[in-house]
């Protein structure tokens, strides 16, 4: 059974007495700063709300499956949020699959966006290639066509436009995803374990109740191997991500990763702050201080904290929940290993990191909602994404880490050794758990990313396509395509309405669709003669869900109405 003390020595009861204090004093100075957390949190839930996370495309010039007359003289993509002025392109590839211009791209002034000149094209179908890097150290690549004068079959041709339909890159979990997307999570959680557990550890061998028992030079092979660890899983996230951030660029731009983006900083950083670590970590208590907090302080300004705003507050939540997870993570690794290798000191490490760990778990907590209510523009965004499952999952951890603490505080109080080595087990087994979590929600995206609307329905005597690019709040390109039987004529009248389905009282937004003429497109129905309508504007003033209605009044005054609901994030 664990020990409690020889009562009849004095000298043992006074030095209980000065943890004690001294106990208390630190836990005075823990609990001010959870208070203070806990009103930063308040004040984040009242502060604009910054809701841009993966960089998501507003506007393409010429617009994806756009039919032009003549050649555009440049292309033009512009995102939601600050890009990274480090490793993007813009590839303009032909029907034959060959790169028809060696322009380079520069970045937009404001960095929303890159563009490239492009030499006068000839008719026919193109592809056009991009990749960026978004603010949050994300890659954001897609691609998506256009059509000059009139191709083989029209770029409104299914047989070619499906085959190069606009698309963008987003990562996703998912049980058929490739080995390479596999890696890139995998190795992501490897590096969040060993980033939490070294630096914890580290700040629990400078706490005085380790220096007492002279842990640092027991311990001093396992603080080696962390150390070693750490640097490998540091090693392989870069390796596992870099084709990833290139794209398709090869190592033309590998100094622009290292050097021009915050990821790329930070892993060189980080590389740099491991090999410094192993000659002077243990050397001196500072040193061992400023190793921990450049290591988490250099993560928060990466990742999802640094693409929010206001960036104050997402990055200061941000190295506040990390410093609070590694305190728990090492404490509770140096707990198993000191009960196999300095048992005699385990009763009293127990104590003090009960208290600590405790606090660490409240400021988990806060700073954890606080995040969330930031990074998402309303707290039912959560259920739509992965990113967001992810985050109920972990929150269901979390309840169970409650509980498995209450556990441990209970077999602490009655003395009973194996349950408490039992639960501390499974308190270690939940925070790898979340720690792994955490290397994959840190690479999807908190907010959904709306996709451009492509609608179409067949019918026996009328078919109707319906598309609105980009499906943003703000300016959208509106354009309804209706084919009637060629003897019977233009329709009489087709409208396109927007109701709001969350605020049902509004009144409907009309969207003035006007007819235009697209001589390159083809006609795609035999026996059916089509008619084109097109609006540009601010039709979709906020998110939400929005009912589409396209009403198609025929020469023979029947009406058809078409429903789709759709929903703007």
């Amino acid at each position: 059974m664990l020990g409690r003390g020889d009562t009849n020595s004095v000298d043992e009861e006074e030095g209980k007495i000065v943890y004690q204090f001294r106990l208390r004093r630190g836990l005075g100075t823990w609990m001010k700063c959870a208070i203070l957390m806990f009103i930063l949190a308040c004040m984040g839930m009242i502060l604009p709300q910054g809701v841009s996370a993966h960089a998501v495309v507003l506007k393409t010039v010429p617009e994806s499956n756009a039919q032009l007359v003549q050649s555009p003289p440049k292309i033009s993509i512009t995102f939601n949020e600050r890009l990274e002025d480090g490793a993007f392109y813009i590839k303009l590839i032909d029907d034959k699959g060959k790169i028809v211009s060696d322009n380079k791209p520069i970045m937009l002034e404001d960095q929303t966006g890159i563009e490239v000149q492009v030499p006068k094209l000839a008719d026919g179908l193109y592809l056009v290639s991009y990749h960026v890097i978004s603010a949050d150290g994300h890659p954001v690549g897609g691609s998506f066509p256009f059509t000059i004068g009139e191709s083989e079959g029209g770029a409104a041709n299914p047989s070619t436009s499906d085959a190069m339909s606009g698309h963008e890159h987003e990562m996703q979990i998912s049980t058929n995803m490739s080995m390479s997307t596999l890696s890139i999570f995998l190795s992501r959680g490897l590096w969040y374990v060993m980033m939490l557990l070294t630096a914890g550890w580290i700040f629990w061998l400078r706490m005085p109740i380790a220096a007492r028992a002279g842990l640092a030079s027991k311990l001093s092979g396992w603080t080696l191997n962390l150390q070693r660890v750490l640097f490998l899983s540091t090693v392989i996230v870069i390796f596992t991500h870099l084709e990833d951030l290139l794209g398709d660029s090869g190592f033309d731009q590998l100094q622009a990763v290292f050097f021009s983006t915050s990821v790329g900083l930070f892993w060189l950083a980080a590389l740099a702050l491991s090999l410094i670590g192993f000659w002077l970590i243990g050397r001196w208590a500072w040193f061992d201080y400023v190793w921990i907090i450049a290591l988490l302080f250099g993560k928060s300004l990466t990742g999802h904290a640094a693409a929010m705003d206001p960036k104050w507050a997402t990055v200061g939540l941000n190295f506040v929940h990390l410093l609070a997870a590694a305190i728990w993570a090492g404490g509770l690794l140096l707990a198993l290993v000191m009960w196999k290798k300095a048992r005699e000191q385990v009763a009293s490490f127990l104590h003090s990191f009960s208290t600590f760990a405790f606090v660490s778990f409240l400021m988990l907590a806060v700073t954890g909602l606080a995040s969330v209510v930031l990074f998402l523009p309303s707290i039912e965004y959560i259920i739509y994404t992965q990113w967001g499952i992810l985050m109920l999952i972990k929150a269901g951890v979390v309840v169970l880490v409650a509980v498995t603490a209450l556990m441990v505080r209970i077999a602490m109080k009655r003395s009973q050794e194996a349950s408490l080595s039992r639960w501390i087990k499974i308190d270690f087994s939940f925070m790898l758990i979340i720690a792994l979590l955490v290397g994959f929600i840190t690479y999807l995206s908190p907010t959904p990313t709306n996709k451009p609307l492509n609608w179409h329905e067949m019918g026996e005597t009328i078919h109707m396509t319906s598309r609105i690019t980009p499906l943003n709040v703000g300016d959208n390109t509106f354009l309804t395509k209706v084919w009637v039987p060629e003897n019977e004529g233009a329709p009489k009248r087709v409208q396109m309405l927007l109701r709001n389905q969350d605020q049902p009282d509004l009144a409907a937004i009309e969207v003035p669709i006007e007819s235009f003429s697209d001589p390159t497109a083809a006609e795609l129905f035999n026996g059916f003669k089509r008619y084109d309508y097109k609006a540009e504007g601010s039709y979709l003033p906020f998110r939400g869900k929005w009912l589409l209605e396209i009403r198609v009044m025929r020469v023979t005054d029947d009406e058809k109405v078409y429903q789709m609901e759709v929903q703007v994030y």
